[in-house]
């Protein structure tokens, strides 16, 4: 209940822009944006302390409402009507999708899942216009966990969706690998996927 509320909201913000003020006689007084922030991050927690942990089914779903999200948004020839869907996909990756990425590193490095390796895969061909770098950090992530798991999932895909997506597959790893202290594993993972996305 409240997490439908919270999408409404996600939704809806752009157009919340006013509220009564009491005792101002009918007069209209701007909401404090900052404010109404802070009370949607209060609202998520609730949601998150009230539903319980995500499961792989939840990660899922909240990938492909996002990728539903950017197609709308990418479709839109209205100016506005594309700032308040920009707004909402914004909104939705703070409130949902980010949490979801993380709790997809978790189940992926504990239990394999090829689901949601499918499922960020297409994640991120299909919002590959966002400027976010989280999912395919994530991906990089998965990679050096489970690097026979992902490599598998990615030989899966078609030819085309290969080429799409194997720049921000290597750009993950390399942001994921970044700080890793294990110098001569990454090596070797690095060469291992520079060797799978054919740029050796």
């Amino acid at each position: 209940m409240l997490r439908s509320f919270l999408v409404w909201l996600c939704h809806n913000t752009p157009k919340i822009r006013y509220a009564r003020s009491a005792g101002s006689s009918g007069v209209m007084r701007k909401v404090d944006m900052k404010n109404l922030n802070i009370i949607l991050v209060f609202l998520f927690l609730a949601d998150t302390v009230l539903a319980g942990p995500k499961n792989a089914k939840d990660v899922i779903d909240d990938f492909d409402k996002y990728v539903s999200m950017n197609k709308a948004f990418l479709t839109s020839v209205d100016a506005g009507k594309r700032k308040e869907l920009r707004e909402n996909l914004e909104n939705y990756s703070e409130l949902y999708l980010n949490s979801s990425l993380a709790t997809a590193k978790h189940i992926v490095c504990n239990e394999s899942n090829i689901e949601i390796i499918k499922g960020l895969f297409s994640l991120i061909l299909y919002t590959s216009n966002s400027a976010d770098e989280y999912s395919s950090k994530i991906l990089g992530e998965m990679y050096i966990c489970r690097p026979d798991v992902v490599s598998s999932v990615f030989r899966s895909l078609p030819k085309s969706s290969r080429i799409d997506v194997s720049g921000l597959f290597l750009f993950g790893f390399e942001n994921a690998a970044y700080n890793m202290s294990d110098v001569e594993k990454m090596e070797k993972l690095r060469a291992s996927l520079k060797s799978l996305l054919g740029r050796t």
